[in-house]
Formats: C-alpha cells, sequence, structure tokens
C-alpha cells in the first residue's frame, strides 16, 4: 500500500471575551429598540435578505477553504469540472465538490446586522472559525469569514473579508463549507453498477454468490443464486432467490437473507477514518488480519470488504466497524448495522427444511427403513392430484400429510464431522425432473441423528423425528392420520 499520510489538522477553539459574552446573552433576549440601533443598519432593509454578490461557478478556477477541521482546496480540472488534488485518485462525491464551488459562486447574506463594529470579537470575527476563498478567471478573488453561530441558531455571524459590514447568513447554504477532506470522498463502497453488456436478460446486479469468510469459524459461508429459479416448471419451497451452498446445502429464510444479500449495493459509509493507510495505522484499525472477509461476486464486477475492529464514538460506546473495500485504499467506517456478517450463523438465516421439493414436482419417492422399501409415485396438479404407494394406487390426500412431515425434516443443529457409513436407519430419495436429493438418517449419541444429505453429513435432529417418521409410514399403510409431532 502507499505510505502517504494524510493529517486532519485540528482547529482551537475561539476564546469568547467577556463582552462578547454580555452581549451573546443580551442578543437572547425579547427585542428592544435599544437592541435594534445595537444590531441593525440605519435604513429600514436591515432585516431583508440581500444579494452580496452573484458569480457563474463555471468563472471560478479555485476554492480554498480553511476549518477546524483543516479544510481543503478544490480545483478546476476542465470546463465545469472541479477536483481536490489531494485525493484526487479516489473516488469523490462531486455534488459535494460542486456545492463547494456554488456556494462560494453566489452569497445572500439574510440581514445586516452592523456596518462597522468596534469590536468583531463580539461575532466571533476576530479569529474567525472559517475562512473560503473563490478565485476567479478575471484574477478577481472573494474570501468570506465565518464568526460564531448566533443565538437563535441556524444562522451564522460572516462579513466580507474586504467589507466591514457584519451579516447573519444560513447555516444551510454554508455547510460544506465546514466539511473536512475526507468528506468529499464517495461514501459509496459499491454504486449501484452499469456496464455495456446488451443482452437479454442480462442484469449487472445480479447476485451469483457471497462468501462470508471468519477466523471464529471452521469453514466459509457460501450463499449462492438458486439456479432452480431458471426451471419455470420446477417449484421449490424456497421463496428467496439464493440458497446456501456452504458449509451445508439450505434454502434460506428470505426475510433473513435476501436483505443482507442485497446490502451490498448502495452500502453506505459513516465516515472515512483514513487515507492510503500504512502499515501502523492498518494494523490499528484490525485490518492486518481482518475479523471477517466478504467476497461478492456480481455480474458487472466482484467486490471484496475486509472487516477490522470495531469503531467506538466519543463516549466509548462500539457504532460501528473499520471496513476497506479492495482496490480502494480508504478506512471506512460503518455502522453496526450495515455489517451483519461479522457475526452471522449459517442457521440464522436459512430455513430448517433440510429439502423442500414442492409436491407437484416430485416424480417419485423411495424411503427405505430396515428390510423395507417403500415407493410413491404422486401425478398431476391440486386439481387432479393421484399417487401411487408400491404400485397401487392410494390415498392422495393422505400421502399430501405424509409427504408434509418428510420436509419437516429439521436442520437443528449443522454438523460436518464423520459418522459410522453403515446401513442408514431411514433412507429417503425424492427424484424430480431435474435431479434429486438423498437423505440418509444415522443414530448417534444423545437421541440425536446425523443427516447425510447427498452424500455429506450436513445436520443433526433429534432422534424422535425418524421414530416418528417410522411410525407414520406405518400409519399411512392402514390408513390412519399422520402424526405431525415428534
Amino acid at each position: 500500500m502507499k505510505k502517504r499520510t494524510k493529517g486532519i489538522i485540528a482547529g482551537s477553539c475561539c476564546v469568547v471575551l467577556l463582552a462578547g459574552a454580555l452581549v451573546a446573552l443580551k442578543l437572547t433576549e425579547p427585542e428592544t429598540e435599544e437592541e435594534d440601533n445595537l444590531s441593525s443598519t440605519s435604513d429600514a432593509s436591515a432585516k431583508t435578505s440581500t444579494l452580496l454578490y452573484d458569480k457563474n461557478p463555471s468563472d471560478i478556477s479555485s476554492v480554498e477553504v480553511v476549518n477546524e477541521n483543516g479544510g481543503y482546496t478544490v480545483e478546476r480540472y476542465a470546463d465545469d469540472f472541479w477536483t481536490i488534488p489531494d485525493i484526487s485518485g479516489l473516488p469523490l462525491n462531486y455534488t459535494a465538490v460542486n456545492s463547494a464551488v456554488e456556494t462560494l459562486a453566489t452569497v445572500t447574506a439574510q440581514q445586516a446586522v452592523s456596518e462597522a463594529p468596534e469590536d468583531l470579537s463580539v461575532y466571533g470575527l476576530d479569529s474567525p472559525q472559517l475562512k473560503a476563498k473563490a478565485v476567479f478567471d478575471s484574477g478577481s478573488e472573494k474570501t468570506i469569514l465565518i464568526g460564531d453561530e448566533t443565538p437563535k441558531g441556524g444562522e451564522y455571524y460572516f462579513k466580507l473579508e474586504d467589507s466591514d459590514t457584519v451579516y447573519t447568513i444560513k447555516s444551510s447554504d454554508i455547510s460544506v463549507l465546514f466539511s473536512k477532506e475526507f468528506d468529499f470522498i464517495n461514501h459509496v463502497l459499491y454504486d449501484n453498477v452499469t456496464d455495456d453488456n446488451t443482452e437479454d436478460d442480462y442484469d449487472p446486479r445480479k447476485l451469483n454468490s457471497m462468501t462470508i469468510s471468519r477466523p471464529d469459524l471452521d469453514y466459509d459461508i457460501v450463499v449462492e443464486y438458486d439456479a432452480r429459479q431458471e426451471y419455470d416448471e420446477l417449484i421449490t419451497g424456497n421463496s428467496s432467490s439464493y440458497v446456501m451452498t456452504a458449509p451445508v446445502s439450505l434454502d434460506l429464510n428470505p426475510d433473513k437473507s435476501d436483505a443482507m444479500m442485497e446490502l451490498i449495493f448502495g452500502l453506505t459509509a459513516s465516515d472515512v477514518a483514513a487515507v492510503d493507510p500504512d502499515a501502523a495505522a492498518l494494523e490499528e484499525y484490525g485490518l492486518t488480519k481482518p475479523a471477517c472477509t466478504v467476497t461478492y461476486d456480481i455480474n458487472a464486477g466482484a467486490a471484496t470488504l475486509y472487516i477490522g475492529n470495531k469503531h467506538f464514538n466519543d463516549s466509548g460506546v462500539p457504532t460501528g466497524y473499520y471496513v476497506m473495500r479492495e482496490g480502494l485504499e480508504v478506512v471506512y467506517i460503518l455502522d453496526t448495522a450495515n455489517v451483519p456478517w461479522v457475526s452471522i450463523q449459517p442457521l440464522d438465516i436459512t430455513m430448517t427444511m433440510v429439502t423442500s421439493t414442492y409436491i407437484y414436482s416430485v416424480e417419485s419417492i423411495e424411503i427405505t427403513h430396515g428390510d423395507t422399501t417403500e415407493i410413491f409415485e404422486p401425478n398431476g396438479d391440486k386439481d387432479n392430484f393421484a399417487v401411487k404407494h408400491n404400485g397401487e394406487e392410494a390415498d392422495a390426500d393422505l400421502f399430501k400429510s405424509l409427504y408434509q412431515y418428510i420436509l419437516r425434516a429439521p436442520a437443528e443443529e449443522i454438523y460436518l464431522g464423520a459418522y459410522d457409513a453403515k446401513e442408514p436407519d431411514v433412507s429417503i430419495t425424492i427424484k424430480n425432473e431435474y435431479g434429486e436429493d438423498k437423505l440418509d438418517f444415522y443414530s448417534d449419541a444423545d437421541r440425536k441423528s446425523i443427516i447425510v444429505l447427498n452424500g455429506k453429513a450436513n445436520f443433526k435432529c433429534r432422534t424422535a423425528y425418524v421414530d416418528r417418521l417410522i411410525d407414520n409410514l406405518g400409519h399411512y399403510a392402514a390408513g390412519e392420520d399422520i402424526v405431525t409431532s415428534w
């Protein structure tokens, strides 16, 4: 990384003289004739906003601002295009840059306070907290000085450097002048994306996958676009556009996952902590060994985020995290709500059902337990649904209840360890036009069963579920109601 160090100059506070304090207290009282004489010009227009000057922003070649945050310099790079030279290599918020130029192109006072005050300290203008200069192509300059905020708030005392008259100006009209240089860096980590691909159905914002890596986990959490969305005829129980593929395969709960997946778009920092951080700064922010790394594969381009230490506010309360995006030499501060990846666990965002093939998409279900194999062959849709059990026509409504119980096979905890690959207690193979899911249940200690999905140990559930499943197969054969609890 580059070694350029960015310093922020801390401005000193203005010392308010006793006489100034007394006047400020006086200004908070109801207006009197004496006060009007003190704080107004002699003409009737004293309380009417006044246009002090009006220039074309295009005629400004540079802007120089000095404030308590250090200030900044804006220079014209091309026609109607300005930049901040010190950070021009970084993504800038050009709306804010242009605002700084436009603010000094036209200046309107709210009220004339005094034409030639003897004591500028009354208004904080003996040592202004802000000085802003616009340099025009003609060579002329306009400089404004900002003093204290007025007692009523929402306005500041100010004057032109080459004039004696003190005015007030709206705070909102000059807010950009109080910015520090870092404020002009684009705080959006991943802008709305566009690219030149014009193929039909191509979406540059399509998320192909997201991978979360953390040192506190022995595995990566991987979420991918659910390719089953492309099969018009296949209906699944997954109402999210994404599916977890690691450390286990499981459908997502859209209420708990979709917002996290799409958070990358428009992800905005609350502040910038550093630019071009050196090794010491990276260590300080916890970015040499990130607490979390998040990688998004997006059609229009990948994005990798490195999440470091917590950020604490002035009161010592943790409010966010230090974050860098790969390819940008900027350390951002993101609010805690915008960094869910640092603590998320796989089962926090998933459904509990191990499989979710919709009943009308099922071609066959084969269930083996002990020496018994049962084959169910459903067909039709909701209006003419039928099923065969071991080759014979069977009760379709009762089968629906049985299948609902099968779908409730619960992922109660993640298990990625070994298992004794003997004959499973129960084996279920669910086939559809596009493939199959095979679930094998193996007894384990503590009255729990290991669930092996498509040859890979993924979960554990209570063995009571498996025992009830075997009971329900007997209930089905006898034409009895399916028991849904276990």
